[in-house]
């Protein structure tokens, strides 16, 4: 394969984890420069947030910053008092305890960065972290490159895509014991909980506190930390937001929260970190050693977002961009089950024209989700099934695999996909694909009228 040279590489050797060398040898296979080809497609792979106006407290707290008369001295590694003041009152507002100090909080340049130090601060080779799947494949990697062993559980819709907590005791079990019978050093030490989740798009809020506490409760007994990423908690479509787990067990969470999936600030690569004061303090000395400290202006950006006084903007916005994310999914679900009401059919009729609308209306093709739009409360994330094509042919290609599914979407249908290895979905015997549908809506339906006439073509063989 020729790889284009302008991507970064995942940089693993050796990968222990069977699903890791799957998304890795998938993310090289849509790397080749074959699929790099400066046309146009409609690219549904993508992770960026819907097209909105960015977040008026965060460029109005940056606008501030710039007219400082103290630019020339350095920030303190942790930030000031003030500015760790207002997202302290964030946090109790979203549920944390009261117990919560200027210690607790440090800042960071996005979640990413956050997720990183982590590993980082407490990285010990032959220590574990257990990663529900599906999810968010390049988070996945992350552990492995610090010398961690990267365990999995399969995330099922017969359970509501929610974790089973017998099945992380027993994998905890298992390989504490298989460390300790081998004389080597490690246990597991982290669970990764993304909430809501990427990409079946599950809330875990007040209908399910007795599965979170039961979390909680098995951090503690076998002291392992819960990564609680909340990088979406702001888009939800159902009647309630999150809970951070530190609602239930502070000591052994560890949050993740950011500007870039909700306030239309994903550039700016804001974001903030919430741990015990002993883990603060290890990633503190590592932004000291490596950064000094963190920009004021990153800083800026998430008291300005964050600030609990702004709370009558903050429910405006968010009552205006959570209609949009679920209009635009309800577009979706037209679009791939082939049900359109009035309103939608002169949407579609606009943007295809005549003789397009009539292929798309009057298709009877009914598309599969592999997570059931109900499931789908939060994100701009769904999940298809292609499987009804998987040993089909289209031209002298045979479809079998997620590589030739996403050779063909990007040949035959002009669109990119993020296919099942990339998420690490945990039936290998469907062919399925994550959609964005925060895309435009003119991207959005064409690019579905397209999968809709390729997939229909390759069944009437």
């Amino acid at each position: 394969m020729e790889i284009n040279n302008d991507i970064p590489v995942l940089s693993i050797e050796n990968c222990k984890n069977e699903k890791l060398k799957l998304v890795s040898t998938m993310y090289d296979f849509m790397c080749q420069k074959k699929y790099m080809l400066n046309r146009k497609e409609y690219n549904l792979m993508t992770g960026d947030p819907i097209k909105f106006k960015p977040y008026k407290f965060s460029l109005k707290e940056i606008k501030k910053c710039l007219k400082r008369k103290d630019l020339y001295q350095y920030m303190g590694t942790s930030g000031s008092l003030i500015d760790k003041a207002i997202i302290k009152k964030y946090l109790k507002s979203i549920g944390y305890n009261n117990k919560l100090a200027d210690n607790n909080i440090v800042f960071t340049y996005s979640t990413t960065h956050g997720y990183n130090l982590i590993f980082d601060a407490l990285g010990q080779c032959g220590d574990a972290i257990i990663i529900p799947c599906p999810n968010y494949g390049f988070f996945d990697f992350t552990p492995e490159r610090h010398g961690f062993t990267v365990l999995t559980i399969n995330l099922k819709q017969k359970e509501n895509w929610i974790f089973n907590i017998e099945e992380i005791e027993q994998l905890i079990n298992k390989y504490n014991s298989s460390m300790q019978s081998q004389g080597k050093q490690g246990r597991v030490k982290f669970f990764y909980n993304c909430n809501p989740h990427n990409p079946t798009g599950k809330v875990l809020g007040v209908q399910e506190i007795d599965v979170m506490k039961n979390l909680a409760q098995l951090a503690k007994k076998y002291n392992f930390f819960i990564i609680d990423d909340l990088i979406y908690r702001d888009i939800c479509f159902c009647n309630y937001n999150p809970i951070p787990m530190a609602n239930f067990e502070s000591n052994n969470t560890i949050s993740l929260l950011g500007l870039s999936k909700c306030f239309g600030l994903a550039a700016l690569r804001s974001g903030i970190l919430v741990a015990n004061n002993d883990v603060i303090k290890k990633m503190r000395d590592i932004i000291f050693h490596t950064l000094d400290s963190v920009s004021l202006l990153t800083i800026a950006s998430l008291t300005g977002a964050l600030s609990v006084k702004n709370k009558k903007y903050y429910e405006k916005y968010f009552t205006k961009l959570n209609k949009i994310y679920k209009n635009r999914f309800e577009l979706l679900i037209a679009l791939v089950k082939g049900t359109y009401n009035t309103r939608t059919k002169k949407k579609v009729y606009k943007i295809l024209g005549p003789t397009k609308y009539k292929d798309l209306i009057y298709n009877t093709l009914d598309i599969q989700f592999a997570v059931e739009p109900q499931y789908v409360q939060s994100g701009f994330f769904a999940v298809l099934d292609f499987s009804m094509i998987k040993g089909k042919t289209i031209g002298d290609k045979k479809i079998t695999n997620d590589y030739e599914l996403f050779d063909i979407f990007y040949n035959d249908a002009l669109i990119k996909v993020l296919c099942g290895q990339s998420i690490m979905w945990p039936n290998r015997d469907q062919l399925v694909a994550r959609i964005n549908f925060a895309v435009s809506e003119k991207d959005l339906i064409n690019g579905i009228y397209n999968i809709r006439k390729l997939v229909t073509k390759i069944l009437a063989k």
